[in-house]
């Protein structure tokens, strides 16, 4: 069961994984204003790159808690969809480095001067 609360801060809360999902960090917010996860107990945060950022759009930073991680780790189900597993994303990001998906390397460079700036 999701809860979807309205607003800038609002959770969405996952009662049986008991993951916290930061629901009003909008693309306008990053870089923007201060998200403070640890404080307000959030699990899972995800934005974009282009408003408050002035960044090119097409990156979705993401940040995952270690209690999000072991909820990831311990699905009973599979993720349906290649592109969200975040299990693949993590491998391909990680120490083994397996293929995911081709960087957009340009973007990431366009990112880290955008982040530099702020």
């Amino acid at each position: 069961m999701i809860r979807l609360c309205p607003g800038m801060g609002a959770p969405v809360t996952t009662p049986a994984a008991r993951v916290r999902v930061f629901s009003g960090l909008k693309g306008s917010t990053l870089g923007g204003a201060p998200v403070k996860m640890d404080e307000r107990g959030v699990d899972i945060a995800y934005s974009g790159t282009k408003k408050c950022l002035s960044c090119p759009p097409g990156l979705g930073p993401l940040s995952i808690s270690e209690r999000a991680r072991e909820v990831v780790h311990h699905r009973k189900s599979k993720v349906k969809n290649w592109y969200l597993d975040l299990t693949l994303v993590e491998h391909y990001w990680g120490d083994t480095r397996t293929y995911h998906h081709t960087a957009p390397i340009s973007m990431n460079f366009a990112l880290r001067e955008a982040l530099r700036l702020v």
